[in-house]
């Protein structure tokens, strides 16, 4: 009722309920004022709030007000109470009562979702601790209306509702069940995955498996974000087999394709994945730290696990993208990010220097008996690289050279293999160099784009290398790079000031 004034047209979904469903919404204006949708359903309210501040949760909480003088009126003619006289029989009240449901519980949960702040704040409201309750509230809230709703429109005659077509079978409609799934994936509370998942589950055994959905693409996405929130990538990624699963066996219709967000989520929650970070029912914190207030580093057989794993749920991720080619799905693309983060996983298998006396060296924490070659480890991420650009056509960003630069920078040292890690990390900023030129040329590029890439922190990096091997080849390999700098119009004093920060 009331929400329905501040909430946005709800997206159909044909052949789930038909004129007689009791989900139809009852004939009352979207757009009445709560005076209006009152008097239409002959209810007296009055409400003791001053309306100076008309925000989402003013609205909500008229609602709220409104739903339950409108589950008493439909609890009493249940009860055998006649309340024909005013025009409602107990059919037209369940339905209004099923429609209140729906509106209610897609405003908690899109309040929840949209009203307020990545960290949990409120804008609109007080104290951090108050903004949060607020935000908890509002996903307790929804959930717990999902479950009257599913609990109004289940039917006591189970042979019966058998019989029916499913159009004619009031079902929850799967709107709902993922706008509670999506306010549950911003919940700080460890359980919430675990709602979430349960909720995606009751979601598809009410929908026959054939019929597609276009909220289960949210739903599965939702529910992936939930067990991120927990650091658990095994979990979020058995979600995402499901949904690959569903996806090739073609039973949910052409319209459900895998989000690339979803696969994005599990590749970076691998990227990063130790089971001593996931967190349990117990844990009430965002995150579990060690005693010093870090997380806990991933042993390096885990380290190589994560990497594996990230880079088979991006081979899977190309498989779904060459098949959405095929079907000239524009809204599927590919993008440098899940390589970027697959790369880093790799990069990040990399034994810590025992020469290296930086106290910023990003790797020095992972030690291990079991080491493979650095070398190796940072080709066979440059190899992902060539696999992007060159086989599936994405273009890498200045983020994807930047993880690979700085890798052979933390492997140059005084010696003949660090001249080797330093003359690779010259190899592959010339590359892009090469590419930029090649790009001035047909046209690819605008001369005068500020943003042209490699940028002053790429050069400061292959300068960083050659100057770590404190070598007189490796002296004139920096001031040549240096003098070509100065010809390619880069500022040279911004160059010397970023070689001695950490990239």
């Amino acid at each position: 009722g009331a929400l329905s004034a501040y909430r946005a047209p709800v997206q159909s979904e044909s052949g789930k309920i038909n004129s007689n469903s009791l989900m139809d919404p009852p004939t009352v204006s979207a757009y009445e004022s709560i005076e209006a949708l009152a008097e239409q359903l002959d209810i007296e309210i009055e409400s003791k709030r001053p309306r100076i501040n008309h925000s989402p949760q003013w609205f909500l909480t008229e609602a709220e007000e409104l739903l339950i003088t409108l589950e008493d009126k439909y609890n009493r003619t249940a009860a055998g109470e006649n309340n024909i006289e005013h025009g409602w029989n107990q059919d037209e009240l369940k339905r209004a009562l099923a429609h209140g449901y729906r509106c209610l519980l897609e405003g908690w949960g899109r309040y929840a979702v949209t009203m307020l702040n990545s960290d949990g704040s409120n804008p609109n409201y007080g104290s951090d601790d108050e903004s949060g309750d607020n935000r908890e509230h509002a996903i307790k809230r929804a959930h717990e209306l999902l479950g009257r709703l599913e609990s109004l429109l289940s039917t006591e005659n189970q042979s019966e509702k058998a019989l029916l077509p499913l159009s004619q079978t009031a079902v929850v409609p799967s709107s709902c069940y993922s706008s509670v799934i999506l306010a549950l994936s911003v919940s700080n509370l460890p359980s919430a995955a675990n709602a979430a998942e349960d909720l995606l589950e009751r979601m598809m055994a009410q929908y026959s498996i054939d019929q597609s959905s276009s909220f289960f693409n949210v739903a599965f996405s939702g529910c992936i974000a939930a067990h991120a929130k927990n650091n658990d990538a095994p979990r979020a990624e058995k979600i995402l087999n499901k949904m690959i699963d569903l996806y090739d066996n073609g039973k949910m219709g052409s319209d459900f394709v895998p989000e690339v967000r979803a696969f994005g989520t599990c590749i970076a929650l691998w990227a990063k994945y130790s089971p001593a970070n996931v967190r349990t029912s117990s844990d009430k914190g965002s995150q579990r730290l060690n005693k010093r207030g870090k997380m806990e580093l991933p042993s390096y057989g885990q380290r190589m696990l994560n990497a594996d794993r990230a880079e088979a749920i991006l081979s899977e991720l190309e498989g779904v993208a060459e098949v959405e080619a095929t079907k000239d799905n524009g809204n599927f693309v590919l993008h440098a990010t899940p390589y970027n983060i697959a790369i880093l996983a790799r990069v990040q298998t990399i034994a810590g220097n025992s020469g290296s006396s930086s106290k910023n060296d990003k790797y020095k924490g992972y030690k291990s008996d079991k080491k493979q070659d650095n070398e190796q480890i940072i080709l066979h991420a440059q190899s992902i690289l060539d696999h992007m650009e060159y086989q599936m056509g994405v273009t890498p960003d200045p983020y994807t050279y930047s993880i690979l630069l700085n890798a052979w920078c933390q492997q140059c040292r005084p010696g003949r293999e660090g001249e080797k890690a330093a003359d690779y990390a010259e190899e592959l900023l010339r590359r892009r160099i090469e590419d930029v030129d090649i790009g001035k040329i047909y046209g690819e590029f605008q001369t005068t784009q500020s943003e042209i890439w490699p940028n002053a922190k790429h050069y400061s990096s292959v300068l960083k290398a050659h100057a770590k091997t404190k070598s007189p080849g490796g002296a004139k390999k920096a001031l040549a790079l240096l003098s070509e700098m100065e010809r390619r119009f880069f500022d040279a004093n911004i160059i010397m000031d970023g070689a001695d920060s950490n990239h």
